[in-house]
């Protein structure tokens, strides 16, 4: 794509930007130049002295308008073509000068001025590319002028460049060249080196970032990331940035100036080539990048140095990103000597960059450990400082002592931080930008989850440093929850999903999984510090799209693609059983209070309780279940409480008694709203998600039909006899009272038969691909339809009186009928078969006025393969299953909970903190607050209450 524009349009468009006339007559006098050099000259061939004056002038009046605001001008200045060319003319001149001690008087001219264009160069492409995302393609004059530099083999130049800087400070360090004096151009060679640099890697990587966003295939990030590798550029000036600091050539301030400049720029192209996978990290770089992040959190913490020489620390812990540190001889430093040091993200993230280059490296894992800790600690510190404000000022600790110890790493002796330079001056102030905390924070806590407890395996000996982390991790969560955006939210919500994972070798799936003796140290340690009851108050906070919402949201919507169960079963598992049920009805409570628009309510009701439910089924009846039943079973036939599987049958069954009735009124809105033909127009997040619920929902229902199968006197007092010849024992004496506490749940508060009705009729809209879901509702009708035949009776009676459209909650035989195409298009024909034959039935009884057809049986396919993968019957499985769980009264005792069935109060920082009141006339009910017993009383307790 040819690119066209004059200078004067560019001229005009700059007129109407915010640039300083002098900067505006400048950029004019600079267009002219480059028709005034003919190809192959040199400008100091072409120029006079005099001129070359006035170029490095000019071009010292453009860079200076740069620092106020530097992202508009830079774009500006930089689609001017004559500006480019001349850059492009400059900067190669400027990275094949090479250090000399003999120059004329000439040559300086020249070369001060070539080393101000690369240095206007190479900010021009830092500034542009510093900016955090381009939402437009980049300009083509822009793009053009970086692919120029790489092709004119600008990298390599530096590479040599670099090199060349490096041997010449490495031979004054020889004893015979003690005397010689160090070139002084090595620290501007140095600068625009290292600038040039860093501003095409941060160009590049930014448009790198958009061509990915785009779709559009990369085209310049293989070009520079093969010129980087190939010259070793980065390697090359990390090494001289590291001999630079250390040599006798920062005499003055304005050499430090120039020091803190190239680190800036070497951290940046470190930072932003590992980001964008455009140059590994080299050995040097590694180093570099550590030994400038140390000197700050020597700064901070006045830790140890791990073996940095005091003087090179001393120099380190000034440098930074746009460090505003005085001359303390000039005239215009504060009074009292105050100087303030910004401190850029740019130092931790090449910090943290180099850290996660040693990852899976066990020589550098304690040492990678160390420092990752030690940052954590800072930032936490930083974050509790701020409060959430723009920026954070930290005073330097003095240097404590600190006992010798070895680095794996090095193998040198640990010392305490010396002094620092500014450590003496009270007022010295480091600043750090608060919007950075959450961002370097979060970078740190995985790098020490990462270094300690990787998949939860926790190094021996180490189980301190996991409670640290988890302590540390509390602190960081408090402070993004509040303070950090969007991206800081997510990060910290996958950070502590992966700490939660249960370690390997428990099986892979839910139903295989058996829960320890003691839980791993992470999920102990987690427990320890209150993540439950934390992860409580931030739900009962969260409104719609307010901080909670978006965090919990990034928490619970990816659960699903994890496909594991076990990190929220163990945590549930092994806290207090009442936070545990306080937990559960929070999230109940929000789903009561759903009205479409709450991220953090739609992420729950379309992705986590859907999710723990279908897995929580799978643990009520699989091996988990009965595995602890037989270890337990001693222990409850001497009176003794059954530890674990108590605690967690108990909870299961609360969360069904909590949650289940929370969604029916969701499925009664998505089931009117079909009837009306507005389900694909409102805005309910609940309407694109609800058959999600269909597995879990069918699963359950029909599992707690058949254990209380068998209450109605006219139904058979077995199921029947299954295929494999196997008879369902009748259920026993004792667990009649929980097959009639279970058949009232569904009837009254599920309200099952209608709520069956409702997914009859949006089955019409499932597709046939989702085969798998229309089995599981198939099997959960005849499953109902034998354990409550009157009602369901009742229910097809009602869609045969209808005229016009059968009611929502009716159950229409066609209905059923039609599953059975569906199954058998996604090859299902066993289950077609049983649709018909279903259908059938149902049909019969909407036309007979007797109840001979009324007495059948159901066994769903899901607990015959079941059974016969376990090697047992399904009467044993539904033994498991009505073992391991509790009658609704016993399981909602965990937890007394306001009464009214609609509550949705979230006041307070927990469940098990609010207060109640019982009911002033019977003393059955407790409620929250008023409304709730108004709104009880209204609902049925009025007669409930006479009768009491």
């Amino acid at each position: 794509v040819q690119y066209h524009c004059t200078n004067a349009d560019q001229l005009r468009s700059m007129a109407a930007g915010k640039i300083p006339d002098t900067v505006k007559a400048a950029i004019k006098w600079l267009s002219q130049v480059p028709h005034r050099l003919p190809t192959g000259a040199t400008i100091g061939e072409v120029l006079s002295g005099e001129e070359l004056s006035v170029l490095s002038k000019r071009l010292a009046e453009v860079n200076s308008c740069l620092e106020p605001s530097p992202t508009p001008p830079a774009s500006t200045i930089l689609r001017i073509p004559d500006i480019r060319l001349l850059l492009l003319k400059l900067t190669a001149e400027a990275v094949r000068l090479l250090p000399s001690t003999e120059r004329r008087g000439g040559d300086v001219l020249a070369e001060r001025a070539v080393m101000e264009g690369a240095l206007l160069a190479s900010n021009l492409l830092h500034f542009i590319g510093k900016a955090e995302a381009w939402e437009d393609p980049p300009h083509p004059g822009l793009a053009d002028f970086a692919r120029k530099l790489i092709k004119m083999q600008t990298v390599q130049a530096c590479g040599r460049q670099l090199a060349a800087v490096a041997s010449t400070l490495l031979e004054a360090r020889a004893p015979d060249n003690a005397q010689q004096g160090i070139d002084t151009s090595l620290g501007q060679i140095l600068l625009f080196s290292l600038g040039l640099l860093n501003g095409l890697v941060c160009t590049i990587s930014h448009v790198t970032l958009w061509e990915i966003k785009s779709k559009v295939q990369p085209q310049y990030r293989d070009m520079l990331a093969d010129a980087l590798a190939g010259s070793r550029a980065l390697e090359h000036g990390a090494r001289a940035l590291l001999l630079y600091l250390s040599s006798s050539a920062l005499a003055d301030h304005k050499t430090m100036q120039a020091a803190e400049q190239a680190s800036y720029h070497l951290l940046a192209a470190i930072y932003f080539g590992c980001d964008c996978n455009l140059s590994p990290l080299d050995h040097y770089s590694q180093h570099a990048a550590l030994a400038l992040g140390v000197a700050l959190l020597c700064a901070g913490d006045a830790g140890p140095t791990y073996g940095l020489p005091p003087d090179l620390l001393q120099r380190l812990a000034f440098l930074s990103e746009g460090s505003r540190s005085a001359d303390p001889a000039s005239p215009t430093t504060p009074a009292g000597g105050r100087m303030e040091q910004h401190i850029g993200p740019v130092v931790f993230n090449a910090m943290t960059a180099a850290l996660h280059c040693r990852l899976g490296k066990p020589a550098h894992r304690k040492s990678s450990q160390a420092l990752s800790l030690r940052l954590l600690r800072l930032m936490v510190r930083l974050g509790k400082l701020g409060g959430g404000a723009p920026v954070v000022e930290f005073a330097p600790k003095a240097a404590a002592a600190h006992p010798a110890s070895t680095d794996e790493a090095a193998g040198t002796a640990v010392q305490p931080a010396p002094a620092a330079a500014h450590a003496a001056t009270p007022t010295h102030i480091l600043v750090v930008d608060q919007t950075h905390v959450a961002e370097v924070a979060v970078e740190a806590l995985q790098l020490v989850r990462r270094t300690t407890f990787e998949e939860g395996q926790v190094q021996e000996g180490e189980g301190d440093v996991v409670a640290e982390w988890w302590r540390l991790a509390m602190e960081v969560a408090a402070h993004i929850v509040e303070h950090g955006d969007r991206s800081n939210r997510q990060d910290l919500a996958r950070e502590l999903r992966e700490a939660l994972k249960p370690p390997a070798g428990h099986g892979q799936e839910a139903v295989s999984w058996s829960p320890p003796a003691a839980p791993p140290p992470p999920l102990a340690c987690a427990v320890a510090v209150g993540l439950l009851p934390w992860w409580e108050r931030v739900l009962r906070r969260s409104k719609p799209d307010n901080p909670e919402s978006n965090f919990l949201h990034s928490i619970f919507a990816y659960m699903d693609k994890d496909n594991d169960a076990r990190l929220w079963l163990g945590l549930l598992l092994h806290s207090d059983p009442r936070q545990a049920a306080a937990w559960v009805v929070t999230i109940a409570k929000l789903l009561r209070g759903f009205e479409g628009k709450d991220t953090c309510a739609s992420a729950l009701a379309m992705h986590l309780i859907p999710f723990i439910l279908n897995h929580m089924e799978e643990v009520a009846s699989g091996p988990l279940a009965e595995t602890l039943i037989l270890e337990y079973g001693s222990a409850a036939a001497d009176g003794q409480q059954r530890g674990g599987l108590q605690h967690l049958g108990r909870l299961m069954s609360f969360a069904v008694c909590q949650w289940l009735p929370a969604v029916v009124p969701l499925f009664q809105q998505v089931a009117m709203a079909r009837m009306l033909g507005l389900l694909d127009k409102r805005g309910h997040a609940f309407y694109s998600a609800w058959d999600y619920y269909i597995t879990p929902l069918s699963r359950w229902v029909s599992d707690l039909a058949l254990l209380c199968n068998g209450r109605h006197s006219t139904s058979s007092s077995t199921i029947a006899k299954e295929a494999e010849g196997n008879e369902v024992r009748p259920a026993s004496a004792a667990c009649s009272s929980s097959r009639s506490g279970w058949g009232s749940f569904l009837l009254g508060e599920v309200a099952v038969v209608p709520l069956l009705g409702n997914l009859l009729h949006l089955s019409r809209d499932v597709a046939p691909s989702k085969g798998p879901e229309l089995a599981e509702l198939l099997d959960c009708c005849g499953v109902v339809a034998s354990a409550f035949p009157q009602e369901v009776r009742a229910a097809v009676r009602e869609a045969s009186k209808a005229t016009l459209a059968a009611p929502a909650y009716s159950w229409p035989p066609g209905l059923v009928r039609g599953m059975a195409q569906k199954l058998r298009e996604s090859g299902r024909e066993k289950a077609a078969d049983d649709a018909v034959a279903l259908a059938a039935r149902l049909e019969a009884w909407g036309s007979s006025r007797s109840g001979v057809y009324l007495d059948f049986a159901w066994v769903p396919e899901r607990l015959r393969l079941r059974a016969s993968e376990r090697g047992m019957s399904v009467p044993d499985v539904l033994d498991v299953m009505r073992r391991c769980l509790v009658p609704p009264a016993e399981a909602c005792s965990l937890l007394r909970t306001c009464s009214n069935p609609r509550c949705a109060n979230l006041a307070g920082a927990s469940e098990v903190e609010l207060p109640l009141q019982a009911c002033g006339r019977c003393g059955g009910a407790w409620y929250c607050r008023r409304e709730c017993q108004v709104a009880h009383w209204k609902a049925g307790h009025k007669e409930a209450c006479v009768r009491r």
